[in-house]
């Protein structure tokens, strides 16, 4: 008989089972998909036997369910980073001829009430996965074994042994559905950007386009701001994601220290004037103009503890070109750059020049576990970064588990 045929009588017979819409329809383009693609190899996750978790008589078993839950995270992986696009759990019995306890006087019915349970283990612990459709769980063969028994045999050791090997619970999973690249974006990647000014004109705002990779499912963002705080947002397929470990706080991240919050307060105030408001994307940020003599110290850390250019932190500014061109002001930086005191720095800026400090909070520079369910063939993700001071520099990545 040939394939196409085994196929509808199988289907036929589906259509007779009592499953629900959900299963019934998801099984059906399982085998729908094995027709139209032959030589598709399925993957299968290794074999696992769970008969050594019940009990005599029970069918019932918490080690069971404990077993299969502490296997969630790696059938979870083997989903995820499949080329398969479906999967079916099926659930094989049996059991010995050895006599039953009472109400499961039929030969099998132990081992089939064994696989119905575990069967709802998988249903209750993969809810996520069946609710989306990628995984469909049935009960299979239920076997029962050839070793004869009567009343006693039990005491012996040579055929304990072989109704014990009779007396099992497999389940495997095999995944179908069309052949395609596997999940790259599980695989984790990294975008970097480094020097880059964002100047004032475009609200110290940029996006970068970054594409993802192949593949649907569950994954998770991290994000490093690294010394100079920056805000990092992320948009996929029309929505807009960041970091959420503080609530609804929207907040830079990068080194908390005075210099820092020297250079963007000061920044903030040149573009937005003193209690001037801020773009949305700016978030819960707040400042204020200050009186530089006070902050000081803060201006030397910029060399000492920074590492930083005055002149290049106030490229994106002051710098030629840009919004607020001021040559004055750039000289007197280059000047502090190259060890004039800051008294004089101070002095020659003049006292009109708008010096700022933020007072929000500056978290720690990374911020992870961002969930984004991936769609299929919606590969790309624009990263927001909002950085009002100096050449921004992060790094972003992705992975299928939680960090």
């Amino acid at each position: 008989m040939s394939p196409f045929f085994i196929h509808m009588i199988f289907i036929d017979m589906l259509k007779k089972i009592l499953l629900s819409e959900n299963e019934r329809n998801t099984i059906l383009s399982l085998y729908e998909q094995e027709k139209k693609d032959a030589t598709y190899t399925p993957k299968k996750f290794p074999l696992q036997n769970l008969g050594d978790t019940f009990d005599y008589g029970k069918y019932e078993s918490e080690k069971a369910k404990t077993a299969i839950n502490s296997m969630k995270p790696k059938i979870d992986e083997f989903i995820n980073t499949s080329e398969s696009s479906n999967f079916i759990v099926t659930i094989n019995a049996g059991e010995s001829q050895v006599t039953n306890p009472k109400g499961f006087e039929e030969q099998g019915s132990l081992a089939r009430a064994r696989a119905e349970q575990i069967k709802k283990y998988f249903e209750e612990i993969f809810a996520d996965q069946i609710k989306n459709g990628k995984m469909v769980v049935k009960v299979g063969d239920v076997k029962v074994g050839t070793t004869p028994y009567t009343k006693g045999d039990q005491t012996k050791p040579d055929l304990m042994k072989k109704y014990k090997q009779e007396q099992f619970i497999y389940y495997d999973i095999t995944g179908t559905g069309e052949t395609r690249k596997p999940f790259d974006f599980c695989k984790g990647g990294k975008k970097d950007q480094r020097g880059k000014f964002i100047p004032s004109k475009k609200m110290f705002t940029e996006m970068t386009d970054w594409n993802l990779g192949y593949g649907e499912g569950q994954f998770y963002l991290y994000s490093d701001a690294l010394t100079m705080p920056d805000i990092l947002y992320f948009e996929y397929d029309g929505v807009t994601f960041f970091d959420k470990t503080v609530g609804d706080v929207v907040s830079f991240r990068g080194e908390d220290s005075p210099w820092t919050r020297l250079l963007i307060g000061t920044a903030l105030v040149a573009k937005f004037g003193e209690g001037g408001g801020l773009p949305p994307q700016f978030g819960n940020t707040t400042f204020q103009k200050i009186d530089i003599n006070k902050y000081s110290n803060a201006l030397l850390e910029v060399k000492s503890k920074g590492g930083w250019s005055l002149k290049d932190s106030f490229t994106n500014v002051y710098g030629t070109g840009q919004e607020f061109d001021n040559p004055k002001y750039m000289k007197a930086f280059e000047d502090f750059d190259n060890g004039v005191k800051i008294k004089k720095v101070i002095k020659e800026l003049g006292v009109d020049f708008p010096w700022g400090y933020l007072t929000s909070p500056i978290l720690p520079s990374v911020a992870k576990n961002i969930p984004i369910f991936k769609k299929d063939g919606i590969d790309t993700i624009k990263i927001i970064n909002v950085a009002p001071n100096g050449g921004t520099a992060w790094n972003v990545g992705t992975t299928c588990t939680k960090f």
